[in-house]
């Protein structure tokens, strides 16, 4: 049997709480604190991996679009710089005629706006929808006929 000597009595009994009562130091958990920070980093890391997609391309998530489509772009592309506003509407007019449905209405009104402009309407140039519908057809042409491959990851 334990015997609680008088001198360890006497000072529980002075006031003093045994250890299991005693307020916690400050950092006392700091180990825990790191553990759940720790893995709410990791699993915001593997979620943000998961959301990412396995592809080595930079695709979308739409069909590929029409060789025609593909090879009316790249044409358009590589002429842009230099062609004059009447050749423009000729490569533009072979990417409406071939583009993807998702995009159909967006190159008729990148076609549409260059031909306004042709007839001298300059509110098409600065016009937000004009340019959303350009970058559209831009973007649509780059992620899926293979202009943009992704490097890394």
């Amino acid at each position: 049997m334990y015997r609680c000597s008088s001198e360890a009595s006497a000072r529980v009994d002075a006031g003093s709480t045994p250890d299991s009562a005693r307020t916690p130091r400050p950092g006392h958990n700091r180990g825990m604190h790191r553990l759940l920070t720790f893995t709410v980093a990791a699993l915001l890391a593997c979620s943000g991996l998961a959301a990412c997609k396995e592809s080595d391309s930079a695709t979308s998530n739409l069909p590929r679009p029409s060789a025609a489509f593909c090879k009316a772009a790249a044409k358009y592309d590589k002429r842009v710089q230099k062609a004059k506003l009447a050749e423009q509407i000729q490569l533009v007019s072979a990417i409406a005629e071939h583009a993807p449905k998702d995009i159909a209405s967006d190159a008729r009104m990148f076609l549409d706006a260059l031909q306004r402009r042709e007839r001298g309407d300059k509110s098409v140039v600065d016009n937000p929808r004009v340019k959303t519908a350009v970058g559209n057809v831009n973007r649509r042409a780059g992620q899926d006929c293979g202009w943009y491959e992704r490097q890394g990851m």
